[in-house]
């Protein structure tokens, strides 16, 4: 079984679906700290200047893991939507109620609320929309040491899931996080970033997935969520590797 493991997103980019979509089993990550000013509770839609933030409210402190992070009783879907809808509407696929569904806009507003709940909510929304179910597991709730970090955690989440490789993005290089699957198969995504129709002629890559959605459609677009996951082993050989919807 090879598995992925990664931080949950709001408003994922292609290559976070991509490798959801074809995970054999995905481990939300929500055991950890969350990163401050990363894509656990924000991400980037279309600018002329490269991309501007929709960052969900935090009511937490900076040092709070994940699965304790509360979602700050703000009406920021409204605002979220708006923006969206202003970026958006001349697109040739912009779909409002389509919008609101995706981003959990037509949630109730202002009530303090869990962000891993909300996240793996929404992303298994994402995933029903573009027609299939994800293998998803909170490591949250495994029974492994919380207390552990870095390669050694990630380590000890695919042990306790009896999994057999270990898929990572790819700056998983720069955390050597070799040295703690010597034992098991470990494999880089290497994904190149597709280019399509967007509102000017220098193409904003990194996304998303709602930028996809509306310039090209959802067809288009799910052909590239569903585009096999391009793998290099730690050896440098290359791998293709997909499941089944």
């Amino acid at each position: 079984m090879r598995i992925v493991i990664s931080q949950p997103r709001y408003l994922p980019a292609l290559c976070y679906l991509n490798r959801l979509r074809h995970a054999d089993l995905f481990v939300l990550l929500d055991d950890v700290q969350r990163q401050y000013l990363d894509f656990e509770n924000r991400n980037r839609i279309f600018a002329e200047n490269g991309g501007k933030w929709l960052t969900i409210p935090i009511a937490s402190g900076r040092s709070e893991r994940i699965c304790r992070t509360k979602i700050a009783a703000k009406p920021w879907r409204d605002e979220h939507f708006q923006k969206l809808q202003n970026t958006y509407r001349k697109a040739p696929f912009w779909d409002a109620d389509v919008a609101r569904y995706l981003g959990g806009y037509d949630q109730p507003q202002e009530q303090e609320s869990s962000l891993t709940e909300f996240t793996a909510q929404h992303l298994t929304d994402v995933c029903s929309y573009f027609g299939f179910t994800p293998n998803m597991v909170l490591s949250s709730t495994l029974d492994i040491d919380h207390e552990t970090k870095g390669p050694e955690h990630l380590r000890d989440i695919t042990d306790a899931v009896g999994a057999d490789a270990y898929i990572s993005g790819p700056n998983g290089r720069d955390y050597h996080v070799e040295v703690a699957f010597d034992d098991k198969d470990l494999f880089f995504h290497d994904y190149v970033h597709p280019v399509y129709p967007q509102k000017n002629a220098l193409f904003v890559p990194w996304l998303a997935f709602m930028d996809a959605l509306f310039f090209i459609g959802k067809n288009a677009t799910q052909e590239l969520i569903d585009t096999p996951l391009e793998l290099t082993d730690m050896l440098g050989n290359k791998h293709i590797h997909q499941r089944n919807r």
